[in-house]
């Protein structure tokens, strides 16, 4: 069971425009398109709501959204690659 924000529409003149679903289980999070910013929110808000742990090869790309994106506290220590990431991009 894995969030995951699905962008339908072909030739979108980018994934910022695009309109988004997000779907848990084969079932649709969102009841109406959104764009990514809501689709992101969504998606991270379904692993709080539902308690569900980052897959293990997403876990450094999803603690990144979190806590530089979102601006959500992270609880622990970040891992080495997530602040070296958030280092070089500023």
């Amino acid at each position: 069971m894995t969030p995951t924000i699905i962008i339908p529409e072909q030739g979108a003149p980018g994934v910022f425009a695009a309109s988004s679903y997000v779907v848990l289980d084969r079932c649709a999070v969102t009841r109406d398109k959104v764009d990514i910013n809501l689709a992101v929110a969504c998606m991270m808000a379904a692993y709080f709501v539902y308690g569900i742990e980052y897959p293990r090869k997403l876990k450094c790309t999803l603690l990144f959204l979190e806590r530089y994106v979102c601006h959500l506290p992270t609880a622990g220590k970040l891992p080495a690659r997530v602040s070296q990431m958030y280092t070089l991009l500023t």
